[in-house]
């Protein structure tokens, strides 16, 4: 069973408990992955503050941004950005937006090796 931080148990204590669609993640994760994945639940880091990041020592890391979204209340404009149907001047991101700034951050801000890889 993969490492999580913090522990399943905890997590379902937390003060602002997982969404639906997190605890069935994350009873997957818990049901799928080894003891060589490590599952972070809300990690802090800088700023950010992804739902899920599983990281595998050298094999990378994965985020994941969960949304509970009834996919009928939003529609995408010519330009691909995320527009609430009801209020069609309210841009939301997109969970691909998200995880590509997590990303972004995460090469430039919390890994320094990673950006000079990224450079060469």
């Amino acid at each position: 069973m993969a490492l999580f931080h913090p522990t399943i148990n905890h997590i379902l204590t937390m003060k602002v408990p997982p969404t639906k669609g997190e605890l069935i993640l994350l009873r997957f994760l818990e049901s799928s992955l080894d003891n060589s994945f490590e599952v972070y639940f809300n990690p802090y880091m800088n700023g950010d503050k992804p739902d899920v990041v599983i990281v595998r020592k050298r094999h990378g890391v994965l985020i994941i941004e969960v949304k509970d979204w009834n996919l009928d209340a939003y529609r995408l404009d010519e330009r691909k950005h995320w527009i609430l149907k009801d209020n069609s001047s309210t841009r939301v991101s997109s969970p691909i937006e998200q995880v590509l700034k997590y990303r972004e951050n995460l090469y430039t801000l919390h890994l320094d090796e990673l950006f000079e890889k990224r450079i060469l």
